[in-house]
């Protein structure tokens, strides 16, 4: 695969995080009620994302990893951690590249970005509930913040990339 359309489409699935941000200053009355219910959506599309990115390499793998996936999320649901899963998917994105199902993936990795961005916006931004106006500021930090805290993913990503495809 050409480095330029790798990294164009792992840039476009990373920039859901961002869409997620501005749903947040966009719809934050209502947030409150529909987070515990984007934490839920996500543990569903994760699965679903691992599904399709293992899918071409053998379906019997595939289906076994997906559900193995779901019933570590259905057991540790309390201790959900999406840096280290949003990190993970890094690696699935380099595997669906292989095998041609880089775009699906990708467009199912920025809706997942989409939910983990406005839930970590929403959690950051409760204070601005009150003042029903957020400042430049405040996002500029929450973008920065979402960036420093979920760019593993795209770390992991290229390494993947230029270990397997130009070193080995």
């Amino acid at each position: 695969m050409d480095i330029l359309t790798y990294l164009l489409v792992l840039l476009s699935s990373f920039s859901g995080l961002i869409i997620g941000l501005i749903l947040c200053n966009i719809t934050l009355e209502e947030l409150p009620n529909v987070a515990k219910y984007l934490k839920y959506f996500n543990m569903a599309l994760l699965p679903l994302i691992i599904f399709f990115a293992a899918y071409q390499i053998t379906l019997f793998y595939s289906v076994l990893t997906t559900v193995a996936a779901l019933l570590l999320l259905l057991i540790f649901r309390k201790g959900y951690d999406d840096t280290f899963t949003y990190c993970g998917l890094g690696a699935l994105f380099y595997l669906a590249s292989i095998y041609d199902g880089l775009f699906l993936v990708s467009i199912l990795i920025f809706i997942y970005g989409v939910s983990i961005g406005t839930i970590t916006s929403q959690k950051h931004l409760i204070h601005a509930k009150a003042s029903s106006k957020i400042s430049c500021k405040e996002n500029r930090d929450i973008a920065k913040m979402l960036l420093a805290r979920y760019a593993h993913y795209i770390i992991v990503a290229i390494v993947f990339f230029a270990v397997f495809e130009w070193i080995i």
